[in-house]
């Protein structure tokens, strides 16, 4: 609703402690102002609250149940910028609203059976031609598509990225009540212009011996890279439209006029792995007449070497 109500992905918005809602960034630092697509992508609390607060709790409220999400009059609170709702929402419903953005506006209503018919013939159920709802414009979509799109270029989502994929989407973590270093859940919504993958972690009941560590990228987000690397394949490969706001500075451009600077240098680090990678089966192809063991060291070593360059 933010775009809708004026402000573009390249606003700068407050990044400071706020006098009407305690919140802070993962790290509790803040530098005063926030650039809005890296805020988005670095998924920074602090602007998102404060941009609630400018554009109205009625108006947020009442966009998010547009995008199908089941919310209490206990959600009305500043925490709705940050996720925090009171009974949750499913990965199915998540993915039925992030899949407004790869619909170009349209909200799905999700659902699990296709069709139904009895011994008789009868339709029982029919969901073959299920009828979407405008709830955004498509030029919204596009902007909420460039700036998602450096979620996993430049953001949260840079280690869970599909190695050969370009995706866009956003991460999000649930801290306990208890200790704010330690999460309640950690998920990951991700989307192309075919599919849309979301990933949720967490413990149903969270307490001192039960609970997660680590931000959704560390953790959550090697699952969802897993995932997304044996799904994709078999999508029909349609390409994003739209650049990423990282590449244009905020500013919605296609992505046929702007020169993807991943063809040069990759900035999630695959082209590194690929390298690597192809470096390694050389040196052990051309090893083999030492031995199974000197190869042996020499994939350690490589993999060794990778590990220090993507912090696993």
């Amino acid at each position: 609703p933010a775009l809708e109500a004026g402000f573009e992905p390249d606003s700068i918005l407050k990044d400071e402690p706020l006098d009407f809602y305690d919140a802070q960034n993962f790290d509790g630092t803040y530098a005063g102002e926030a650039v809005m697509y890296q805020a988005l992508a670095q998924s920074l609390n602090l602007p998102a609250v404060w941009l609630l607060h400018e554009i109205g709790l009625d108006r947020g409220y009442s966009k998010a149940q547009e995008f199908g999400l089941s919310l209490t009059e206990s959600d009305k609170y500043y925490g709705l910028a940050l996720g925090g709702l009171e009974k949750g929402e499913s990965p199915m419903t998540m993915a039925a609203a992030y899949g407004v953005f790869a619909n170009g506006g349209y909200y799905y209503k999700p659902h699990l059976i296709t069709k139904i018919v009895d011994s008789t013939g009868a339709v029982i159920v029919d969901n073959t031609s299920v009828q979407g709802k405008r709830v955004i414009s498509k030029e919204t979509a596009d902007k909420m598509t460039s700036m998602m799109l450096g979620t996993f270029s430049n953001g949260t989502g840079v280690s869970a990225s599909p190695y050969g994929f370009t995706i866009a989407g956003k991460t999000g973590t649930t801290e306990t009540n208890f200790d704010a270093s330690k999460v309640n859940d950690q998920w990951i919504v991700g989307y192309t212009p075919d599919m849309v993958l979301s990933t949720w972690l967490g413990f149903e009941h969270v307490s001192e011996d039960h609970y997660l560590t680590g931000t959704s990228g560390q953790v959550v987000g090697k699952i969802f890279k897993a995932e997304a690397e044996s799904l994709l394949p078999y999508s029909q490969g349609t390409q994003f439209q739209v650049a990423d706001a990282y590449w244009t500075g905020g500013k919605l451009m296609a992505a046929d006029e702007v020169p993807d600077p991943e063809s040069s240098t990759s900035q999630n680090g695959n082209d590194w792995q690929k390298t690597i990678d192809d470096f390694a089966e050389s040196a052990k192809e051309g090893m083999k007449e030492f031995g199974s063991k000197i190869k042996e060291g020499t994939k350690e070593l490589f993999g060794g070497l990778w590990n220090s360059i993507s912090g696993n």
